[in-house]
């Protein structure tokens, strides 16, 4: 036991030994700890001025602009620095090589940001990090900033502190907008303009709008900022290209070499798309969006870009000296800024928030009330919001409005016997289904033994989505909201119920809603698909590249599916996030709705 003991020890003593051993040889003196690094000096400007560190003061004035950056300027307090870490809050750490340096940094939000930078010496040792603090302002708000909701007269205000009011010449309000009203233009000689430029086209700037074209075969320009020979900058439709465009031109003369940024995809015909346009001076990038979607980024001659000196012009552009290029269709909430809008402001428009609340327009409601013959002889059931009136066809008799029947919970409403002579249709889209939409209706199935379509937005071979029904087995059935992509897969959000609740005499309340989300990436959409049944959401399922084109029909699928039998009544699609308000106020039910 004590041999086992001293040679436990054995190691230790011999480390011992050795030690003192070489204590006595030459250069085998102990190597002095790191001197530790002392925190860096931090001084900044923005725009030339100098910017206090408000680390320790209680005031802390807005200095930097967020979208903007501010110059950093780093230096060593001890010896040995030979780089430098800095961090944002919220964003990652940044190695900058060199003794001394001076940086760009844009801040990443708005309010007080402690910017933290440490020294680090040629060991990779950090010293501890100063904190420079300070407080960055809310970028610019637009220059102009036009709602169209006026609903009369013949001057369209600007926004609140703004002073640009457009004269309106021809032009006209009109009730049904993407958020409460909008601009009407006959794509004729209306349009509005203000009495000056509004926006300095030699500098970066952006132009927003939501836009609903009415004649995909003519040029319209949205808006443009001109000269005294052509528009410095122009948003419209090329009906050459199908396509939206954003355009700048190099001179103010009567042939200027054109820049375009395109859209991907040709606009859908009388439905609301929102765009957005910026200008990036410093690059000379122009970039167009579509739905919140980068469509084309085209890069100009940045010393080529010139500052207008007329008047904005809405409805029409100028080039060789010539007014024309009349828009027809609508427009609302129109919007300038004198920079380039952040990525997070993309986003936001794409969900306007007037008072703070979302704003869900309803692009086309049919109550299924009745249908009457037009001079053409087409039976029609109306729209109430904007002739997007559906033909019927195909019931028995002449009398095409007999397909319009009692029902003791709805009155009058549309009973299909699921005969495939039926027709309930638009030969059209109301919606872009590559933005986000909703559409409800109130559903009650015949027989719930069997298949069927309810509505859909699609062609003869595929849907681009639709509402459908199927049986399940003796126990459950399951309503579904699917979406085709472009690749021709489909997508389906499916909510099952208990078949008891699916008898012949009860409605149902069917939504199905698409929500449109960016990932920066060109042509890259995503986003969500969601099915509620009477107000409570069943499923939701990712969506990743939608189509847009297509009829609206009601009752009818494609080549394949079953169609309806049954009843439908009070139909709506909605543009934009539906909100429960908006879908309890124009679908009330106490059991669900808030009073």
């Amino acid at each position: 036991m004590r041999h086992a003991r001293l040679l436990s020890r054995l190691p230790f003593a011999l480390a011992a030994a050795f030690a003192v051993l070489v204590s006595g040889l030459p250069g085998a003196a102990a190597a002095d700890p790191p001197v530790p690094l002392t925190p860096p000096t931090v001084t900044a400007t923005y725009k030339g001025e100098v910017i206090q560190n408000c680390w320790d003061q209680q005031s802390c004035p807005k200095t930097v602009v967020l979208g903007e950056a501010a110059t950093f300027t780093f230096a060593p307090t001890s010896a040995d620095v030979t780089k430098y870490t800095y961090r944002l809050p919220g964003g990652n750490p940044v190695t900058v090589e060199g003794a001394s340096v001076t940086v760009d940094i844009e801040p990443l939000q708005q309010g007080r940001t402690n910017l933290q930078v440490s020294s680090i010496n040629s060991i990779g040792q950090p010293s501890n990090p100063t904190y420079f603090m300070f407080n960055v302002a809310a970028p610019p708000g637009p220059v102009g900033s036009w709602n169209f909701d006026e609903g009369s007269g013949t001057t369209a205000a600007d926004g609140p502190g703004l002073t640009h009011p457009l004269a309106l010449s021809g032009a006209a309000f009109e009730a049904s907008g993407r958020i409460n009203g909008a601009l009407a233009l006959d794509g004729v000689d209306d349009y509005a303009s203000a009495t000056e430029a509004v926006v300095d086209t030699s500098k970066s700037f952006s132009i927003s709008t939501w836009a609903r074209p009415a004649n995909p075969s003519k040029l319209g320009v949205i808006a443009s900022v001109n000269g005294a020979n052509s528009s410095a900058a122009g948003l419209g439709y090329d009906p050459a290209a199908k396509r939206w465009v954003f355009a700048r031109s190099s001179a103010d003369v009567r042939n200027p070499t054109i820049y375009r940024a395109v859209s991907k995809d040709a606009p859908v015909n009388e439905s609301w798309s929102q765009l957005i346009a910026t200008y990036d001076a410093t690059s000379g990038t122009l970039k167009l969006y579509v739905n919140g979607r980068l469509q084309q980024e085209t890069v100009s001659p940045p010393a080529n870009a010139w500052k207008a000196s007329g008047t904005l012009s809405v409805g029409r552009g100028l080039l060789g000296g010539i007014t024309g290029g009349h828009f027809r269709g609508s427009l609302d909430h129109l919007q300038i800024w004198q920079r380039v809008l952040r990525p997070e402001e993309l986003v936001a428009l794409q969900t306007p928030r007037p008072d703070d609340a979302v704003a869900t327009a309803v692009a086309a409601h049919w109550p299924l009330d009745n249908a009457t013959r037009g001079t053409d002889r087409i039976w029609r059931s109306p729209d109430s919001i904007r002739d997007a009136d559906l033909s019927v066809s195909g019931f028995p008799g002449t009398d095409q409005s007999k397909a319009f029947v009692d029902d003791p919970e709805h009155g009058k409403v549309l009973e299909l016997t699921g005969a495939t002579r039926e027709s309930v249709s638009l030969g059209r889209p109301v919606v872009d289904a590559s933005a986000s939409f909703a559409v409800a209706v109130w559903v009650k199935i015949a027989d719930p033994s069997k298949p069927a379509t309810i509505i859909r937005q699609g062609t003869g071979t595929s849907d681009t989505w639709r509402l459908s029904y199927e049986p399940g087995d003796e126990y459950s059935t399951t309503w579904n909201f699917t979406r085709t992509n472009v690749d021709g897969t489909e997508t389906t959000a499916s909510g099952s119920a208990d078949r008891e609740s699916v008898d012949p005499g009860q409605w149902h309340l069917l939504v199905g809603e698409y929500r449109a989300q960016d990932t920066g990436v060109v042509g890259a959409p995503s986003g969500s698909i969601y099915l509620s049944i009477d107000h409570h959401t069943k499923a939701v399922a990712d969506f990743t590249a939608p189509r847009r084109d297509g009829s609206t029909t009601l009752g009818k699928p494609g080549t394949t599916g079953a169609p309806f039998a049954g009843r439908l009544d009070d139909v709506r699609i909605y543009v934009g996030d539906l909100s429960p308000t908006s879908l309890c106020a124009d679908y009330p039910d106490p059991r669900s709705c808030a009073n």
